[in-house]
C-alpha cells in the first residue's frame, strides 16, 4: 500500500499494423465518471504473501488488511466477477524469475510486488533447431459473470537498473506490461483478440521508454502448417498507438489506469491515464476502436482473460540486462480492479 513520505503461451506473429484514429482529450480536464462498485485492492503488505504451488506457478494468499475489503486474495480466487488464477512463469525456476512482496526501494517500510527476470527461462522448438527463449512473470485473473467495462488502477515502479534499456542498440517492440484477452489463445476458441500495453523503445542507443497500447486478432495456422514451420499463427494489428510524447521516468512511482469498453469501431473504446508522483495526471490513450474480434458475433462480455501486471518479453532482451550485469524487473503496488466504472471523458467545450 502506498504512503505518503515528507511505488499466452503460444508463439505469435505480428502481420499487419494499423493506427488509431481517435482524438486525445486534453491533460486534466474530466467529468466525474459516476457510480461503480471496487471488486478488489492490494497494497501487498502483511496479511497477504506468496505460495509457491508448482515449479511454474504460485499464487498470492492471504488478506491486505492495510486496505478495507474487499481485500482477500483467498475470496478473489472464487469471486463472480473478476477471479484470480495466480502467477504464471510458463516454464523454469525460481533462480530465473521470481514473483515477490518486498520492501519497497523508496519506501521500505511499504510493501509491494516485485515481477524479476534475470534469465530466459522458456525456451520455443529448441527440438526443431528453430527455436528462440523467451521470459514471462504474470498475474492472472479471468472473468466470471460477463461485463462490458473493465476499469484497473495500479501504482508501478522502474528501478534505476533498467536504465540501460535505454543503450539496448535495437528497437524494444516487445515489453508487455499488462494485457487483457477477448477468448485467449486456444484451438478450441474462436474470434482470439487481445489489447496490449508494453515498454517501447525506438531503434538506438540512448533513446527513451516509451508506452505503446495494441490492439490484435489472432489465427492459428493448420496442425500440419505449425508442424512445419514450428509458428503457431498470426496476428493481425487493429489499432495501435504509441505516446513518444511522454518519457517513462526511473527511480520514481506513477500511478496508471486503464479502462477499457465493450464495442466495435467506434463503440469500443480504450483509455490509459499515468500520474507520476508529483507530477500531473496525463492522458496516454483514448482509442476508439475494436475491443474485441471484429468477427466476433455474439462476445462475452469485454475480457476473458487478463494479466494485470505482467514482465514479458524476448530471451534476447532479458540477455542483453544479464551482460549489463543488470535484470529486468518492475515494482507494482496498490492495485484496484472496478466493476461499472467507466472512464471520464473530456468536457465537450474543452475539445
Amino acid at each position: 500500500m502506498h504512503k505518503v513520505i515528507l511505488s499466452a503461451a503460444a508463439i505469435f506473429t505480428v502481420a499487419a499494423a494499423g493506427t488509431a484514429y481517435a482524438k486525445k482529450p486534453a491533460i486534466d480536464k474530466y467529468i466525474s465518471p459516476g457510480n461503480f462498485t471496487l471488486v478488489f485492492n492490494s497494497g501487498f503488505e502483511p496479511g497477504s504473501k506468496i505460495v509457491s504451488v508448482s515449479a511454474t506457478r504460485d499464487y498470492i494468499e492471504g488478506v491486505d488488511r492495510s486496505v478495507p475489503g474487499p481485500n482477500s486474495w483467498d475470496e478473489l480466487r472464487t469471486d463472480k466477477f473478476f477471479r484470480f488464477t495466480g502467477i504464471n512463469y510458463e516454464d523454469g525456476d525460481s533462480s530465473m524469475r521470481t514473483v515477490r512482496i518486498v520492501p519497497d526501494p523508496v519506501n521500505p517500510s511499504n510493501g509491494v510486488l516485485r515481477l524479476w527476470i534475470g534469465e530466459p527461462s522458456v525456451k520455443v522448438n529448441y527440438e526443431r533447431g528453430i527455436g528462440h527463449t523467451k521470459a514471462r512473470a504474470q498475474v492472472g485473473f479471468d472473468a466470471g459473470e460477463p461485463t462490458d467495462e473493465i476499469y484497473q488502477s495500479v501504482r508501478l515502479y522502474l528501478p534505476d537498473g533498467m536504465k540501460a534499456l535505454r543503450d539496448y542498440p535495437d528497437s524494444i517492440p516487445w515489453l508487455t506490461i499488462v494485457g487483457w484477452w477477448n477468448n485467449p489463445p486456444d484451438r478450441r476458441n474462436e474470434h482470439i483478440f487481445r489489447i496490449n500495453v508494453g515498454l517501447n523503445k525506438r531503434s538506438g542507443t540512448g533513446q527513451p521508454l516509451y508506452f505503446k497500447a495494441t490492439s490484435q486478432n489472432f489465427r492459428y495456422d493448420p496442425i500440419e502448417t505449425t508442424r512445419k514451420t514450428g509458428r503457431s499463427g498470426q496476428f493481425t494489428t487493429k489499432w495501435e498507438e504509441a505516446a513518444e510524447n511522454y518519457s517513462i521516468p526511473f527511480g520514481e512511482w506513477m500511478t496508471l489506469e486503464y479502462y477499457i469498453k465493450k464495442g466495435h469501431g467506434s463503440e469500443g473504446r480504450f483509455y490509459m491515464t499515468v500520474h507520476p508522483d508529483g507530477g500531473k495526471k496525463r492522458v496516454l490513450f483514448d482509442i476508439a476502436g475494436d475491443t474485441y474480434g471484429e468477427d466476433n458475433p455474439s462476445p462475452q462480455g469485454v475480457v476473458r482473460v487478463f494479466n494485470a501486471m505482467n514482465l514479458y518479453t524476448s530471451g534476447a532482451l532479458v540477455e542483453y540486462m544479464r551482460r549489463k550485469g543488470e535484470a529486468l524487473q518492475l515494482y507494482w503496488d496498490d492495485l484496484k480492479i472496478y466493476r461499472g466504472k467507466s472512464a471520464p471523458h473530456v468536457s465537450p467545450t474543452e475539445q
